[in-house]
Parts: C-alpha cells; sequence; structure tokens
C-alpha cells in the first residue's frame, strides 16, 4: 500500500511541474502577443487613421455611366465637407488595409513587373494626400488640373519605388 501511495505523490508533483511550467509558457506568450499588439497599435502605416472616418457609397446596382460617376463623387464630397467637424474630405476607390485592388502593371523599360511583385493600386480625388495625412517624400501631389484630358499622373509608394527602381 505504501508503495502506491508514493508513486501517486510523484505523479501528483510531475503534475504540479507540468502545470507550473505550461502556465508560465502561457504567460510568456500573452505577455509577447500584448507586445506585439502594442507595437502593432502605435506603427505609422502612412496616413493618420486616427482622424480618419470612412463612408461608403452604395448605388444600389445603378448603372450611372462617366458623368454619371463623376456627379455623384461631387456631390458625396460636398455632403461630406459640410458634415460639423469635417476638415478634409477625399474619394478613393480603396480603403487601405480593408480592401484592394490590383491590374496587370506596365512600366516602360521593365519587361516583367509582375515577376517582381503584385502592386495594388488606388484612383483617388480631391486633396488625399492632405486628407489623409501621407506625407510625399519626393516629386509632388496630385493636383486638381490632374484628370482627364491631362497627362496621366502617379504617386508610387517607397516600397514600390525601390523595387521598380532600385537606386533610382
Amino acid at each position: 500500500v505504501r508503495g502506491g501511495s508514493r508513486g501517486r505523490a510523484r505523479l501528483n508533483g510531475a503534475l504540479l511541474i507540468v502545470q507550473g511550467a505550461l502556465s508560465v509558457l502561457l504567460l510568456v506568450g500573452a505577455g509577447l502577443f500584448v507586445r506585439s499588439v502594442h507595437a502593432v497599435s502605435v506603427m505609422r502605416l502612412g496616413y493618420d487613421s486616427d482622424r480618419i472616418m470612412v463612408a461608403l457609397i452604395h448605388r444600389r446596382g445603378a448603372e450611372l455611366g462617366d458623368t454619371g460617376e463623376i456627379d455623384l463623387g461631387r456631390r458625396a464630397l460636398d455632403v461630406a465637407r459640410a458634415v460639423p467637424g469635417v476638415q478634409a474630405a477625399t474619394l478613393v476607390s480603396v480603403v487601405p488595409f480593408y480592401t484592394s485592388m490590383s491590374a496587370p502593371l506596365f512600366v516602360a523599360g521593365i519587361d516583367s513587373v509582375a515577376r517582381l511583385g503584385e502592386f495594388g493600386y488606388q484612383a483617388v480625388r480631391g486633396d488625399y494626400f492632405g486628407t489623409t495625412g501621407t506625407r510625399i517624400l519626393r516629386g509632388r501631389r496630385l493636383l486638381p488640373s490632374d484628370g482627364a484630358g491631362t497627362a496621366r499622373v502617379a504617386v508610387v509608394s517607397e516600397a514600390m519605388a525601390k523595387t521598380l527602381w532600385p537606386g533610382a
């Protein structure tokens, strides 16, 4: 009978050690998780997310055509700018980190852009960069005069520029 109680005591002691080790492991994992969540929450995303509100336009299947789309966009901007407290408004085709769009990209002097990666794009109207607080590192912002009937203009990310034109 005594041998059985010693074996049971050893098993209980081993289970307590395993339970303690697992508890420490879980605490360390939870601490790392909390630290990671904090690091992500203070990460610079390229725009000031704390001061941005997103409103979606649902056309309910209505086909508007190009001029109808442009008029709807203008009216939406006017309504958004009239809301008390709104300092700036812009129209976008994609909400960063929520939706995305990509299409084949052709760049003069580069045989196959696709082998370098996939690059998403964003169509914007209005003062997108000022509204979102996005800095332009080199070059210029989009202007109201950039539009239909003018030379096409693009602003690329720093990562895209380094990938497609390294050292330039």
